[in-house]
């Protein structure tokens, strides 16, 4: 019983981040390769933590594990938030180039987003492994045991308060990246009106669909110079605050 007390509590936080964390909780990754990946991480850990004495099934040993499953998901929520953001900015610019109605499958949320957001989408995925994100993540969901280990309960207000600030990101920081292409986009789309006014015979349907389209095509070319680090200070400040939560 202590054993599997040993292995269950952690697997309980380790288990909630891989089902609610990004990229992992695709479709395309079997079930059985998440409880796989979620116990072999928990038995790692089991011989390095502290968990405490096994009691029994009574209420206290399932509030135990009711507060894992808590952490684990708001440590999986804090990085969610950037990709949450990337598909924000995607369909702004889509929605003004004229790609709105252009979706594909995201194999990520398993729903219908524009291929604007799934290419940053893509963009995203390659550059969180390319920094080595994913081990970041392992470090610090495996140190969390010690910062803040089984028994310490659920963080405090204040930790839960920048949580939630930190969540509004997805609206702010989705509108900076698409910005500087919607502006643009809309002094384009700002002409096109001009000319229909001027030219009624002109059928500005027609013509201005192409143009949007492939000068939303040249901003998104010319902005990945910028959004790559934007996109970078993104992750850094997602993995601070998974940090955050279990700093105490």
């Amino acid at each position: 019983m202590n054993h599997a007390t040993g292995v269950l509590l952690p697997f309980a936080r380790i288990g909630a981040f891989i089902v609610a964390a990004p990229m992992v909780d695709s479709n395309a990754v079997p079930p059985l390769i998440k409880i796989a990946l979620g116990l072999f991480l928990a038995i790692v850990v089991y011989p390095l933590i502290e968990v405490p004495p096994a009691v029994g099934w009574n209420f206290g040993s399932l509030l135990l594990l009711l507060q894992q499953l808590v952490i684990g998901f708001a440590m999986a929520l804090a990085l969610r938030v950037v990709f949450g953001l990337v598909h924000v900015g995607g369909q702004m610019i889509a929605q003004q180039m004229g790609l709105g109605f252009a979706a594909l499958q995201d194999p990520q949320n398993g729903v219908q987003v524009p291929v604007v957001s799934r290419f940053y989408s893509v963009l995203l995925i390659l550059l969180f492994f390319a920094i080595n994100g994913h081990l970041v993540v392992i470090d610090i969901l495996v140190g969390s045991f010690h910062s803040w280990p089984l028994t310490s309960g659920l963080p405090q207000w204040s930790v839960w308060d920048q949580f939630i600030n930190w969540s509004a990101l997805i609206f702010s920081g989705g509108l900076q990246m698409a910005l500087p292409a919607v502006t643009v986009l809309l002094m384009v789309n700002m002409s096109f009106g001009v000319i229909a006014r001027a030219a009624p015979q002109l059928n500005i349907l027609v013509v201005g669909f192409p143009i949007s389209l492939m000068a939303g095509l040249v901003l998104i070319l010319l902005t990945l110079v910028t959004m790559v680090p934007l996109i970078h200070r993104y992750v850094g400040e997602a993995l601070s605050m998974m940090q955050a939560l279990v700093s105490g």
